[in-house]
Protein backbone atom coordinates (compact mmCIF):
# COMPACT_ATOMS: atom_id res chain seq x y z
CA UNK A 1 0.00 0.00 0.00
CA UNK A 2 2.91 2.36 0.71
CA UNK A 3 4.21 2.06 -2.86
CA UNK A 4 0.64 2.61 -4.08
CA UNK A 5 0.33 5.92 -2.21
CA UNK A 6 3.79 7.14 -3.23
CA UNK A 7 3.08 6.50 -6.90
CA UNK A 8 -0.27 8.30 -6.68
CA UNK A 9 1.43 11.30 -5.08
CA UNK A 10 3.99 11.38 -7.88
CA UNK A 11 1.27 11.19 -10.54
CA UNK A 12 -0.56 14.13 -9.00
CA UNK A 13 2.62 16.17 -8.51
CA UNK A 14 3.84 15.95 -12.11
CA UNK A 15 0.87 17.80 -13.71
CA UNK A 16 1.00 20.34 -10.88
CA UNK A 17 4.53 21.27 -11.93
CA UNK A 18 3.12 22.10 -15.36
CA UNK A 19 0.23 24.22 -14.09
CA UNK A 20 1.18 27.17 -16.27
CA UNK A 21 1.37 25.06 -19.41
CA UNK A 22 -1.41 24.43 -21.88
CA UNK A 23 -2.88 20.99 -21.33
CA UNK A 24 -4.93 19.32 -24.07
CA UNK A 25 -7.61 16.83 -23.13
CA UNK A 26 -8.89 13.71 -24.85
CA UNK A 27 -11.37 10.90 -24.37
CA UNK A 28 -11.25 7.41 -25.87
CA UNK A 29 -13.85 4.65 -26.03
CA UNK A 30 -12.97 1.09 -26.92
CA UNK A 31 -14.42 -2.38 -27.30
CA UNK A 32 -12.21 -5.15 -25.95
CA UNK A 33 -12.25 -8.92 -26.42
CA UNK A 34 -10.51 -10.42 -23.38
CA UNK A 35 -9.22 -13.94 -22.95
CA UNK A 36 -8.88 -14.59 -19.23
CA UNK A 37 -7.30 -17.56 -17.42
CA UNK A 38 -7.24 -18.00 -13.64
CA UNK A 39 -5.57 -20.93 -11.87
CA UNK A 40 -6.41 -21.28 -8.18
CA UNK A 41 -4.46 -23.76 -6.06
CA UNK A 42 -5.46 -24.56 -2.47
CA UNK A 43 -3.81 -26.84 0.09
CA UNK A 44 -3.40 -27.34 3.82
CA UNK A 45 -0.33 -25.07 3.91
CA UNK A 46 1.75 -22.90 1.59
CA UNK A 47 4.56 -25.46 1.67
CA UNK A 48 2.24 -27.93 -0.10
CA UNK A 49 1.90 -25.61 -3.09
CA UNK A 50 4.65 -25.51 -5.69
CA UNK A 51 5.85 -22.15 -6.96
CA UNK A 52 4.51 -22.91 -10.43
CA UNK A 53 1.08 -23.92 -9.10
CA UNK A 54 1.16 -26.82 -11.57
CA UNK A 55 2.80 -29.56 -9.51
CA UNK A 56 0.88 -31.04 -6.61
CA UNK A 57 4.07 -32.57 -5.25
CA UNK A 58 2.15 -35.76 -4.53
CA UNK A 59 0.07 -34.03 -1.88
CA UNK A 60 -3.49 -35.36 -1.90
CA UNK A 61 -4.69 -32.21 -0.10
CA UNK A 62 -3.81 -29.97 -3.05
CA UNK A 63 -6.74 -28.87 -5.22
CA UNK A 64 -6.23 -27.05 -8.53
CA UNK A 65 -9.12 -25.22 -10.25
CA UNK A 66 -8.57 -23.73 -13.71
CA UNK A 67 -10.92 -21.16 -15.26
CA UNK A 68 -10.23 -20.56 -18.96
CA UNK A 69 -12.76 -18.12 -20.38
CA UNK A 70 -13.26 -15.05 -22.55
CA UNK A 71 -15.58 -12.04 -22.44
CA UNK A 72 -16.24 -8.63 -23.96
CA UNK A 73 -15.63 -5.39 -22.10
CA UNK A 74 -15.98 -1.65 -22.56
CA UNK A 75 -12.90 0.54 -22.19
CA UNK A 76 -13.01 4.27 -21.41
CA UNK A 77 -9.92 6.50 -21.18
CA UNK A 78 -9.56 10.13 -20.12
CA UNK A 79 -6.22 11.78 -20.82
CA UNK A 80 -4.45 15.13 -20.84
CA UNK A 81 -1.25 15.94 -22.69
CA UNK A 82 1.27 18.72 -22.90
CA UNK A 83 4.40 18.37 -25.00
CA UNK A 84 6.42 15.51 -23.55
CA UNK A 85 4.00 14.90 -20.67
CA UNK A 86 0.83 12.80 -20.66
CA UNK A 87 -1.54 11.79 -17.88
CA UNK A 88 -4.28 9.16 -18.31
CA UNK A 89 -6.99 7.26 -16.44
CA UNK A 90 -8.34 4.08 -18.08
CA UNK A 91 -11.07 1.71 -16.92
CA UNK A 92 -12.18 -1.60 -18.43
CA UNK A 93 -15.37 -3.32 -17.24
CA UNK A 94 -17.14 -6.51 -18.34
CA UNK A 95 -19.32 -9.45 -17.23
CA UNK A 96 -17.68 -12.88 -17.37
CA UNK A 97 -20.81 -14.92 -18.05
CA UNK A 98 -18.96 -18.13 -18.96
CA UNK A 99 -16.57 -18.13 -15.99
CA UNK A 100 -17.93 -21.37 -14.44
CA UNK A 101 -18.86 -22.91 -17.79
CA UNK A 102 -15.16 -23.08 -18.72
CA UNK A 103 -13.89 -24.50 -15.42
CA UNK A 104 -11.62 -27.54 -15.02
CA UNK A 105 -12.61 -29.75 -13.23
CA UNK A 106 -16.10 -29.04 -14.56
CA UNK A 107 -18.52 -27.31 -12.24
CA UNK A 108 -21.74 -29.34 -11.78
CA UNK A 109 -24.78 -27.23 -10.78
CA UNK A 110 -26.86 -30.38 -10.34
CA UNK A 111 -25.22 -30.76 -6.94
CA UNK A 112 -27.57 -27.97 -5.83
CA UNK A 113 -31.09 -29.27 -6.35
CA UNK A 114 -32.71 -25.98 -5.34
CA UNK A 115 -30.67 -24.00 -7.84
CA UNK A 116 -27.35 -22.20 -8.14
CA UNK A 117 -26.32 -18.91 -9.73
CA UNK A 118 -22.99 -17.26 -10.52
CA UNK A 119 -22.70 -13.59 -11.48
CA UNK A 120 -19.10 -12.76 -12.34
CA UNK A 121 -17.75 -9.27 -13.12
CA UNK A 122 -14.19 -8.17 -13.81
CA UNK A 123 -13.02 -4.55 -13.70
CA UNK A 124 -9.60 -2.98 -14.17
CA UNK A 125 -8.36 0.59 -13.97
CA UNK A 126 -5.01 2.32 -14.36
CA UNK A 127 -3.80 5.82 -13.57
CA UNK A 128 -0.55 6.66 -15.34
CA UNK A 129 1.97 9.31 -16.27
CA UNK A 130 4.06 9.07 -19.47
CA UNK A 131 7.12 11.02 -20.56
CA UNK A 132 8.23 11.14 -24.21
CA UNK A 133 12.00 11.23 -24.68
CA UNK A 134 11.63 11.87 -28.40
CA UNK A 135 9.24 11.12 -31.26
CA UNK A 136 9.82 7.36 -30.85
CA UNK A 137 10.54 6.45 -27.22
CA UNK A 138 8.51 7.03 -24.05
CA UNK A 139 8.32 5.69 -20.50
CA UNK A 140 5.40 5.55 -18.10
CA UNK A 141 4.67 4.83 -14.44
CA UNK A 142 1.34 4.27 -12.79
CA UNK A 143 -0.96 2.44 -10.44
CA UNK A 144 -3.27 -0.44 -11.29
CA UNK A 145 -6.20 -2.25 -9.72
CA UNK A 146 -8.01 -5.30 -11.03
CA UNK A 147 -11.00 -6.97 -9.39
CA UNK A 148 -12.86 -10.19 -10.10
CA UNK A 149 -16.16 -10.43 -8.19
CA UNK A 150 -18.01 -13.75 -8.02
CA UNK A 151 -21.51 -13.27 -6.57
CA UNK A 152 -22.96 -16.76 -5.98
CA UNK A 153 -26.02 -18.53 -4.56
CA UNK A 154 -26.42 -22.22 -3.74
CA UNK A 155 -29.63 -23.98 -2.63
CA UNK A 156 -30.00 -27.63 -1.59
CA UNK A 157 -32.35 -30.01 0.16
CA UNK A 158 -31.90 -33.63 1.29
CA UNK A 159 -34.83 -35.87 2.26
CA UNK A 160 -34.56 -39.02 4.36
CA UNK A 161 -37.03 -41.90 4.87
CA UNK A 162 -39.30 -40.51 2.14
CA UNK A 163 -42.97 -41.53 2.16
CA UNK A 164 -42.82 -42.83 5.74
CA UNK A 165 -43.93 -41.43 9.08
CA UNK A 166 -40.25 -40.79 9.84
CA UNK A 167 -39.64 -38.60 6.77
CA UNK A 168 -37.60 -35.48 7.37
CA UNK A 169 -35.43 -33.09 5.36
CA UNK A 170 -32.59 -30.61 5.70
CA UNK A 171 -32.99 -27.53 3.48
CA UNK A 172 -30.20 -25.03 3.23
CA UNK A 173 -28.36 -22.38 1.25
CA UNK A 174 -24.85 -21.00 0.87
CA UNK A 175 -24.76 -17.50 -0.62
CA UNK A 176 -21.80 -15.20 -0.84
CA UNK A 177 -19.38 -12.95 -2.66
CA UNK A 178 -15.83 -14.03 -3.53
CA UNK A 179 -13.60 -11.07 -4.36
CA UNK A 180 -10.19 -11.32 -5.99
CA UNK A 181 -8.33 -7.99 -5.87
CA UNK A 182 -4.93 -7.17 -7.35
CA UNK A 183 -3.39 -3.73 -6.95
CA UNK A 184 0.08 -2.49 -7.69
CA UNK A 185 2.44 -0.11 -9.43
CA UNK A 186 3.98 -0.48 -12.87
CA UNK A 187 6.80 0.79 -15.05
CA UNK A 188 6.67 0.52 -18.85
CA UNK A 189 8.56 1.60 -21.95
CA UNK A 190 7.07 2.09 -25.41
CA UNK A 191 8.34 2.59 -28.94
CA UNK A 192 6.37 4.01 -31.86
CA UNK A 193 7.14 4.80 -35.47
CA UNK A 194 5.47 6.01 -38.62
CA UNK A 195 4.40 3.63 -41.41
CA UNK A 196 2.72 6.29 -43.57
CA UNK A 197 1.75 9.91 -42.95
CA UNK A 198 -1.38 8.77 -41.09
CA UNK A 199 -0.57 5.23 -39.96
CA UNK A 200 1.71 4.41 -37.00
CA UNK A 201 2.71 1.27 -35.14
CA UNK A 202 3.78 0.91 -31.50
CA UNK A 203 5.03 -1.69 -29.03
CA UNK A 204 5.34 -1.66 -25.24
CA UNK A 205 6.87 -3.69 -22.44
CA UNK A 206 5.98 -3.32 -18.77
CA UNK A 207 6.69 -4.75 -15.33
CA UNK A 208 4.35 -4.57 -12.37
CA UNK A 209 4.48 -5.44 -8.67
CA UNK A 210 1.19 -6.48 -7.09
CA UNK A 211 -0.51 -6.98 -3.75
CA UNK A 212 -3.22 -9.65 -4.03
CA UNK A 213 -6.20 -10.47 -1.83
CA UNK A 214 -8.72 -13.30 -2.08
CA UNK A 215 -11.73 -12.66 0.17
CA UNK A 216 -14.75 -14.95 0.39
CA UNK A 217 -17.75 -13.67 2.41
CA UNK A 218 -20.65 -16.10 2.66
CA UNK A 219 -23.71 -16.97 4.75
CA UNK A 220 -24.64 -20.62 5.32
CA UNK A 221 -28.02 -21.70 6.66
CA UNK A 222 -29.78 -25.04 7.19
CA UNK A 223 -33.17 -26.04 8.60
CA UNK A 224 -34.66 -29.34 9.79
CA UNK A 225 -38.27 -30.20 8.95
CA UNK A 226 -40.08 -33.43 9.85
CA UNK A 227 -43.38 -34.62 8.38
CA UNK A 228 -44.71 -35.84 11.73
CA UNK A 229 -45.52 -32.88 14.07
CA UNK A 230 -44.51 -34.88 17.14
CA UNK A 231 -41.15 -35.73 15.57
CA UNK A 232 -40.66 -32.06 14.68
CA UNK A 233 -41.44 -30.95 18.23
CA UNK A 234 -38.95 -33.46 19.62
CA UNK A 235 -36.28 -32.38 17.12
CA UNK A 236 -36.69 -28.70 18.01
CA UNK A 237 -35.97 -29.49 21.66
CA UNK A 238 -33.14 -31.90 20.89
CA UNK A 239 -31.24 -29.47 18.62
CA UNK A 240 -31.81 -26.60 21.07
CA UNK A 241 -30.47 -28.56 24.05
CA UNK A 242 -27.47 -30.15 22.29
CA UNK A 243 -26.45 -27.58 19.65
CA UNK A 244 -28.05 -24.29 20.66
CA UNK A 245 -30.22 -24.20 17.53
CA UNK A 246 -33.43 -22.18 17.39
CA UNK A 247 -36.51 -23.87 15.95
CA UNK A 248 -34.29 -26.66 14.50
CA UNK A 249 -32.39 -24.30 12.21
CA UNK A 250 -29.12 -22.41 12.19
CA UNK A 251 -27.21 -19.77 10.25
CA UNK A 252 -23.70 -18.33 10.32
CA UNK A 253 -21.69 -15.85 8.26
CA UNK A 254 -17.99 -16.31 7.56
CA UNK A 255 -15.25 -14.18 6.03
CA UNK A 256 -12.07 -15.93 4.92
CA UNK A 257 -9.09 -14.19 3.44
CA UNK A 258 -5.73 -14.85 1.75
CA UNK A 259 -3.25 -11.97 1.24
CA UNK A 260 -0.07 -12.32 -0.80
CA UNK A 261 2.07 -10.51 -3.36
CA UNK A 262 3.69 -11.12 -6.71
CA UNK A 263 4.53 -9.53 -10.03
CA UNK A 264 3.40 -9.42 -13.62
CA UNK A 265 4.72 -8.65 -17.09
CA UNK A 266 2.90 -6.78 -19.85
CA UNK A 267 3.51 -6.95 -23.59
CA UNK A 268 1.66 -4.99 -26.24
CA UNK A 269 1.68 -4.09 -29.92
CA UNK A 270 -0.72 -2.05 -32.03
CA UNK A 271 -1.51 0.36 -34.81
CA UNK A 272 -2.90 3.90 -34.82
CA UNK A 273 -4.57 5.64 -37.76
CA UNK A 274 -4.96 9.41 -37.57
CA UNK A 275 -7.83 10.82 -39.63
CA UNK A 276 -6.78 14.28 -38.46
CA UNK A 277 -5.21 15.77 -35.30
CA UNK A 278 -8.47 15.38 -33.35
CA UNK A 279 -9.71 11.94 -34.47
CA UNK A 280 -7.77 8.67 -34.30
CA UNK A 281 -8.52 4.96 -34.12
CA UNK A 282 -6.26 2.27 -32.71
CA UNK A 283 -6.10 -1.52 -32.84
CA UNK A 284 -4.09 -2.99 -29.97
CA UNK A 285 -3.11 -6.45 -28.75
CA UNK A 286 -1.88 -6.78 -25.16
CA UNK A 287 -1.09 -9.66 -22.85
CA UNK A 288 -0.57 -9.67 -19.06
CA UNK A 289 0.79 -12.52 -16.94
CA UNK A 290 0.38 -12.40 -13.14
CA UNK A 291 2.07 -14.75 -10.66
CA UNK A 292 1.49 -14.61 -6.89
CA UNK A 293 3.37 -16.32 -4.07
CA UNK A 294 1.64 -19.11 -2.10
CA UNK A 295 0.32 -17.80 1.22
CA UNK A 296 -1.38 -19.09 4.36
CA UNK A 297 -4.74 -17.71 5.42
CA UNK A 298 -8.25 -18.87 6.21
CA UNK A 299 -11.22 -17.97 8.37
CA UNK A 300 -11.01 -14.37 9.53
CA UNK A 301 -14.40 -14.06 11.26
CA UNK A 302 -17.53 -16.06 12.01
CA UNK A 303 -20.82 -14.64 13.27
CA UNK A 304 -23.96 -16.58 14.15
CA UNK A 305 -24.36 -20.26 15.06
CA UNK A 306 -22.14 -20.68 18.12
CA UNK A 307 -21.59 -24.42 17.62
CA UNK A 308 -19.67 -23.56 14.42
CA UNK A 309 -18.30 -20.13 15.26
CA UNK A 310 -16.89 -21.12 18.67
CA UNK A 311 -14.78 -23.85 17.09
CA UNK A 312 -11.18 -23.19 16.06
CA UNK A 313 -11.12 -21.18 12.81
CA UNK A 314 -10.18 -23.21 9.78
CA UNK A 315 -6.93 -22.51 7.96
CA UNK A 316 -5.72 -23.21 4.45
CA UNK A 317 -3.24 -21.92 1.88
CA UNK A 318 -3.73 -20.68 -1.66
CA UNK A 319 -1.91 -19.49 -4.73
CA UNK A 320 -3.30 -17.76 -7.82
CA UNK A 321 -1.94 -17.27 -11.33
CA UNK A 322 -3.69 -15.06 -13.88
CA UNK A 323 -3.20 -14.48 -17.58
CA UNK A 324 -5.19 -12.04 -19.70
CA UNK A 325 -5.00 -11.16 -23.39
CA UNK A 326 -6.73 -8.12 -24.88
CA UNK A 327 -7.70 -7.22 -28.43
CA UNK A 328 -9.01 -3.65 -28.39
CA UNK A 329 -10.47 -1.38 -31.04
CA UNK A 330 -10.38 2.19 -29.71
CA UNK A 331 -11.55 5.60 -30.93
CA UNK A 332 -10.07 8.78 -29.44
CA UNK A 333 -11.21 12.38 -29.75
CA UNK A 334 -8.90 15.25 -28.75
CA UNK A 335 -10.50 18.48 -27.54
Amino acid sequence: MKKYILTLALLVAIPAQQSNAEWKFGIAVGLTDIGYDLTSTTADSASDISVSSSDTGGETSTIIDVYDTSYDATEITFDMRNGKHAFAYKTTDGSVDSFYDDKTPAWDPSNYNLGATNNVDREEWTLSYAYSFNANWSASIGIYEGTLDVDYTRGFSDTYYADTIDEYSWTGSNNGLHEYTSEGTFLAIAYQNRITDKLFWFAKLGFQTNDFESKDSFTYSDAFQAVDPAFQEWAVGYFADNYGMSNAQYQYSVVDRIVTEGDSTVYGIGFVYAFNPKNTIALEFETKTYSYDPADGGQESCVGFAYICDADPYQYAASVDEEASYVTLRYRYAF
